[in-house]
């Protein structure tokens, strides 16, 4: 996600290089897949209200910080592949049969817990969503999984039982988060 960054900066300067009457912001969303989608909903919003393109940058520049995620995986193989996940915690977590509970944030993944089994896996990662939101109004949930509907569905009857958002949606991951995830993976 980086180098998509890097080179969306870089046809940016190229274009307004050719342009200096044109004025165009690449803000990096420290977040990916739906994460991104979010925050491009919310740009169309300020659109619509009006809201100049300073604006626009501030609120989003506020708001990426509030996008957080937090997922199991059924396995660690791509993660430690990609670099995400040292392979000695990869090793580890995965000898010992567990699920990782994963925290994306700021641009990082880490691993925060482990679980045996799926239904231990859900919970914890429901737990984790709900300790780390106190009000949900205003609120927006987004759930994602790698060709795993069930498991999203459960994930979120199990966060229901708590916390109602005021909407929630359910995807599948994005490719290049799904590069990482492997399938099974589930992240809200």
């Amino acid at each position: 996600l980086s180098g998509t960054y890097s080179s969306a900066k870089l046809a940016k300067d190229m274009y307004e290089d050719k342009n200096s009457n044109k004025k165009i912001e690449v803000l990096d969303s420290m977040s990916g897949s739906i994460g991104q989608g979010l925050l491009a909903i919310k740009a169309a919003e300020l659109i619509n209200e009006g809201k100049n393109l300073d604006e626009i940058v501030s609120i989003l520049e506020k708001l990426k910080n509030d996008v957080i995620f937090y997922g199991t995986l059924e396995t660690l193989e791509n993660a430690v592949k990609g670099g995400r996940i040292s392979p000695l915690a990869g090793k580890i977590i995965g000898a010992l049969n567990f699920k990782a509970i994963v925290q994306i944030k700021d641009g990082a993944v880490k691993p925060v817990d482990k679980a045996r089994g799926e239904s231990n896996s859900i919970k914890k990662v429901a737990s984790h969503i709900t300790t780390s939101i106190e009000d949900t109004k205003d609120k927006i949930l987004c759930l994602m999984h790698a060709d795993c509907k069930e498991k999203a569905e459960k994930l979120l009857s199990t966060i229901e039982k708590t916390h109602q958002f005021d909407e929630v949606y359910i995807s599948e991951i994005g490719p290049v988060m799904g590069t990482y995830t492997s399938q099974g993976a589930v992240l809200a």
